[in-house]
């Protein structure tokens, strides 16, 4: 039987395998090598073990499980995976919204609407940046604010493109 020093340690060494992972992710896919992030975030999420202990569960898929997905989803959009790719972002906020994380949430709805805005689905992405910008808000995240009032405007101005006499009002 093990004892708590012993699962603890264990958590330690698994939070800090998967947190690098999922940095190391988060880097690489600013790099535009995708074949890292890719790599990064296989492994990143082979991590994770939600039938562990809750608190160890609710950690690794909170924190970095969920930047992973994001990050992934992102990564396979850039890759030409779009289908893909909005699977693994809608995987992402299923996973936040079901725990609750507030930060967790709030940079995968970020991430959802960012990549509906890279799809030019301008209803989608102004239905997730208005929930970004509710989350940010409310949990005081001001770049997350920033990057929601960013993408709400874009379907504003999309609209303000288009002729006249199609035009709806914002």
């Amino acid at each position: 039987m093990l004892t708590a020093r012993e699962l603890a340690e264990q958590l330690f060494e698994l939070a800090q395998r998967l947190a690098a992972h999922a940095v190391l992710g988060f880097i690489s896919f600013w790099q535009g090598d995708y074949v890292a992030v890719w790599t990064h975030c296989e492994q990143g999420s082979a991590c994770i073990d939600p039938t562990a202990l809750p608190f160890q569960a609710l950690y690794h898929i909170a924190v970095s499980g969920g930047l992973c997905r994001a990050i992934a989803a992102h990564t396979r959009w850039c890759l030409g995976y779009p289908a893909h790719a909005l699977r693994l972002v809608q995987e992402a906020l299923a996973q936040a919204q079901v725990l609750a994380h507030p930060y967790s949430l709030t940079f995968a709805q970020h991430y959802a609407a960012y990549l509906h805005h890279r799809r030019r689905d301008a209803p989608a992405t102004q239905a997730q940046a208005e929930a970004l910008l509710t989350l940010a808000k409310v949990h005081e995240f001001p770049l997350f604010t920033a990057f929601g009032t960013c993408l709400r405007a874009w379907p504003c101005s999309a609209r303000a493109r288009r002729p006249c006499w199609r035009r709806e009002r914002c």
